[in-house]
């Protein structure tokens, strides 16, 4: 058999939604790029007037993230076929491939989103827009997204073992806006997983770009933890499911 890897990037890249969404996303970059014709003179602002045009938390909340989980649905409509799941003899491998493909989705995802940027960055400021401390910056906010992106996915998958893909979907998009929702009605101070997907806790101030202080640290952490012990949850799950009857 093919191997699964190959036959998902053959899916993704047929696929009319990878297209649609690599079109708005580049949509969005020429918006950004042409919309004020103001040079880029800092790193503050081309991290202010672009990076955070492009990957805005509402931005993230409405448009990148469930562009992301409307991709994975891809994912899950082919390892859930029967054709699919009698070619593995054991259930780890196969939430385990899942997972795998899960990353590579993340980094792909991730990789776009920071090439649109990178390019409207030199378009608006040149490569001298390209600092060093602006590609600090875009690595930072790399990590976060792709961690960001696999704890949603996991989550996703999760749901989906319990149900189907299409509430799995609206489930995690949900969760995520009632706590953003419950956040502002508390008005707690706290960063949800959107705003840190975003780097939104950046101040604009010299020397920020290269630090996290230890809340940010730790909440990425538990952000990291949470991924894993949904791992394992959906490991567990994919052992206990009856894919077959339950259809």
């Amino acid at each position: 058999m093919k191997h699964i890897y190959f036959v998902l990037l053959h899916k993704l890249f047929v696929s009319k939604r990878f297209y649609i969404w690599l079109l708005i996303l580049i949509g969005l970059g020429i918006k950004t790029a042409v919309q004020e014709s103001n040079p880029l003179k800092t790193t503050e602002d081309a991290i202010l007037t672009v990076y955070y045009q492009i990957a805005h938390p509402l931005v993230m909340n409405w448009f990148i993230i469930p562009c992301f989980l409307f991709l994975l649905g891809i994912v899950t409509n082919v390892f859930h076929r029967n054709q699919i799941i009698l070619k593995y003899s054991y259930s780890n491998t196969w939430w385990k491939d899942q997972t795998v493909v899960l990353l590579l989705l993340s980094l792909l995802h991730t990789f776009a989103i920071h090439t649109v940027i990178a390019g409207v960055a030199v378009t608006r400021g040149g490569m001298e827009s390209l600092t060093n401390d602006f590609i600090l910056f875009l690595g930072l906010s790399s990590t976060m997204q792709v961690l960001g992106f696999t704890l949603l996915g996991v989550g996703y998958y999760v749901i989906t073992l319990l149900t189907n893909s299409y509430i799995g979907f609206f489930a995690t998009i949900l969760f995520i806006n009632f706590v953003d929702v419950v956040k502002r009605l508390l008005k707690l101070e706290f960063n949800t997983l959107q705003e840190y997907m975003s780097a939104s806790f950046y101040t604009g101030k010299p020397g920020t770009i290269m630090t996290l202080e230890t809340i940010h640290l730790f909440t990425l952490s538990s952000f990291l933890l949470v991924a894993v012990l949904l791992y394992f949850i959906g490991n567990i799950l994919s052992h206990e499911k009856d894919y077959f009857w339950s259809r």
